[in-house]
């Protein structure tokens, strides 16, 4: 009995921590749709269902911030895109041919934006573009019912956005601040596993799902901090906080990442040489294994991991030299792979030292007053560069342009009455699904999506609402299906699925102010969506069909340029999280990519963590010089230049001759800082022994280049 009543206890906490927070967002959701086609059907504007589309879109999230967020930047995009809208109208109304190319160049130009940008910022860009189909398409024809459309379009979606997010934000709300907390938890339960792992001798092929996986983590709480200045005004001064915490997360992910290359690389040791690099490697597992048993949501035991990595960090310099010094007679390079097993130890406990520090101040409550207003906070939410390829936008505004312009003229020339609602369509999906990383099925979810929300808005319009004239049974049935859409969102596998679903069976149902009873017309406009969203999908798989590969060279030539950024580049502290940043968007690009090789994806994968090691070993090294230059002599600033110009060089021409030189000068810079380190004491020991940490793992990823260039994505 006692173990069927633990067993139930323990289900009703996974159905808590899992489930409940999925039906209370499903909840939720189906009443902003209800409220905001209510209040629409109260004011008598004309269609309730854009105020319903623009809940259903709203609502996606499930954090208050996140939801505030996109309404913010759905009410901006859609002002936009109705001013575009009714600019064409005004100049090309009586003229086909042109309106369609304006429309066709506007959409594609914002879905260029979009795909240059990220977060929140991407989704004001996309909206931007197809608002203006949204606004003029349908009224085309009565060119002076444009501004009024215009005026009603904005209305229903100030209604819907407004509803959604105090919805969101008043009833069972789910809060950023909290859910920071439970990633902060959630990522040490899977960093610590993945950091023993590596440091005891795992298969880096077993793990390699792992660490993308630990990668992806960092791009969840960036949502969480660009969300949360929305909602919670003390947010605001924890932003520079979260910045270090992301920063620290990925230090850590990327000294796992090189533990194991560290392990490949010494896996042709002999047994008493292997022996002391485990004896190394044992010291930072000892630590790990002890945290992994506490229960780090205590704060007592965050302090108690923080200060073992502190005591590793003072004992591992003696430690790594008694080692080293256990055989006199060893070669150069059997030393010099000691050594490299000491350096990464090091690293690694340093860094996650200083990811636990990172989660206690970025997390405690400020101490200082709020005196930064919503819309100043705002300006700081994009601190990381463009995270995306020009070309690569430009390629997706194009392809965006070239489906709009095609549906268009099918339009036109078939005069297809329902024609404007497969422009509206194609638009919209040219440019939400071109956000993901695979646009060909995220369309053709999104085309299963509207074909049952076709079915059922037929059934719900023409068999179920005329029994009754109650406005109580469409408020039921809406409510039914909305809620069904936004639980099947709630997976990520599906998310598209049920976003599609919501999105167009508020579309294709949309009460009007009076109903109209016209099963013609609804099928049509039903037809209608689908071909605009097969059209989109067509367009996705057809033009540039083998991008695949081709974005792979792209993003790794991107990958080159942060990286000459790195060398040459003003460096601070700030700066060099925005390169960290900006490598980790492209690694999860390359993650998501699809129609790539396994063998080329692994090889673009490796080049890409190899590089975040060179940048962020770059980036230290340049940072000490500026704050610390005078505790090195003047035979390390002219390796230190060399070497930075080598790297430069490197990343510049991605040739084999080019590669050595930046492994050459690497070894003759560590020469240099082990002559120093001999004769320095105090800080400046301290310092250079860090400075040779890093740059030890840059000659692990340079050697790592050298081997990749045979394969290709890094060229």
């Amino acid at each position: 009995m006692g173990g069927l009543l633990i067993g139930l206890g323990e289900e009703l906490i996974k159905y808590g921590t899992d489930d409940l927070p999925r039906f209370q967002h499903a909840l939720k959701a189906a009443l902003a749709v209800v409220v905001s086609m209510l209040i629409c059907m109260r004011l008598e504007l004309r269609a309730p269902g854009t105020a319903m589309v623009s809940a259903a879109i709203v609502m996606i999230h499930q954090q208050s911030g996140m939801v505030i967020a996109r309404a913010f930047y759905r009410a901006l995009g859609i002002v936009w895109g109705s001013l575009a809208g009714l600019t064409l109208i005004c100049l090309f109304a009586q003229q086909p041919p042109l309106f369609l190319a304006g429309l066709s160049l506007w959409i594609g130009l914002f879905v260029a934006g979009s795909s240059y940008y990220k977060n929140f910022q991407s989704y004001g860009f996309v909206l931007s573009g197809y608002a203006a189909s949204i606004t003029a398409v349908p009224e085309w024809s009565n060119p002076y019912d444009v501004s009024t459309n215009v005026i009603f379009t904005v209305s229903e979606v100030v209604i819907g956005v407004t509803v959604s997010s105090l919805v969101s934000a008043l009833v069972l709300p789910q809060r950023v601040t909290p859910a920071l907390k439970t990633w902060r938890h959630n990522a040490l339960t899977k960093l610590l596993p993945a950091l023993r792992a590596a440091a005891g001798g795992g298969a880096i092929e077993e793990h390699s799902s792992q660490y993308l996986q630990l990668i992806q983590e960092s791009v969840a709480i960036e949502g969480l901090r660009t969300a949360a200045v929305f909602e919670d005004p003390e947010m605001r001064l924890r932003n520079e906080s979260l910045l270090h915490l992301e920063e620290a997360y990925l230090d850590v992910v990327t000294r796992i990442h090189a533990i194991y290359r560290v392990r490949q690389l010494t896996n042709d040791a002999g047994r008493e040489l292997k022996a002391r690099i485990d004896r190394i490697f044992g010291q930072l597992v000892s630590v790990v294994s002890k945290a992994e048993d506490a229960h780090l949501r205590d704060e007592d035991a965050l302090e108690t991991l923080c200060s073992q990595l502190a005591i590793l960090e003072r004992k591992l310099p003696e430690f790594i030299a008694k080692e080293m010094d256990a055989d006199p007679d060893a070669n150069q390079e059997n030393r010099q792979k000691v050594e490299m097993a000491g350096a990464e130890i090091f690293a690694a406990a340093s860094a996650l030292r200083g990811f636990c520090g990172a989660s206690q101040i970025g997390l405690a409550p400020p101490r200082i007053q709020l005196t930064q207003s919503t819309i100043k906070a705002i300006s700081f939410m994009r601190h990381a560069p463009i995270r995306s390829s020009g070309t690569v936008a430009l390629i997706a505004g194009v392809r965006a342009a070239i489906a709009v312009g095609f549906v268009g003229a099918a339009w036109i020339v078939s005069e297809w009455t329902n024609g404007f609602s497969a422009l509206v369509s194609v638009a919209i999906s040219s440019g939400l699904y071109s956000l993901t990383n695979a646009p060909v099925s995220a369309s053709w979810q999104a085309f299963v999506g509207c074909l049952l929300a076709w079915c059922l808005g037929f059934f719900f319009n023409f068999i179920v609402f005329p029994l009754t004239g109650d406005v109580t049974l469409i408020c039921v049935c809406v409510a039914i299906a909305v809620f069904v859409g936004s639980y099947v969102n709630t997976f990520k596998k599906y998310a598209i699925l049920g976003a599609g679903f919501n999105l167009y069976f508020s579309y294709i149902l949309s009460p009007t102010n009076p109903t109209v009873y016209n099963p013609t017309l609804f099928l049509d406009r039903g037809f209608s969506l689908l071909f605009g969203i097969a059209c989109a999908a067509t367009a996705f798989a057809l033009i540039v069909p083998h991008e695949g590969e081709w974005l792979a060279a792209q993003y790794s030539l991107q990958i080159r340029r942060l990286l000459v950024r790195a060398a040459t580049g003003t460096v601070t502290e700030d700066s060099s999280a925005q390169i960290g940043r900006s490598l980790r968007d492209l690694i999860v690009h390359l993650v998501g990519l699809p129609n790539v090789q396994k063998l080329y994806r692994d090889a673009a994968i490796n080049w890409a963590f190899g590089a975040l090691w060179i940048a962020n070993t770059v980036a230290r090294v340049r940072l000490h010089r500026e704050s610390e230059g005078h505790l090195t002599a003047s035979a390390w600033n002219v390796a230190e230049r060399e070497w930075l110009e080598a790297i430069e060089h490197m990343a510049r021409r991605a040739s084999p001759e080019a590669t050595e030189t930046a492994i050459s000068s690497t070894e003759r810079a560590l020469e240099v800082l082990e002559l120093e380190e001999r004769q320095a004491a105090g800080k400046a020991n301290q310092v250079i022994f860090e400075m040779r940490t890093r740059l030890h793992s840059a000659r692990i990823a340079l050697i790592d280049q050298r081997a990749l260039l045979r394969v290709g994505p890094s060229r």
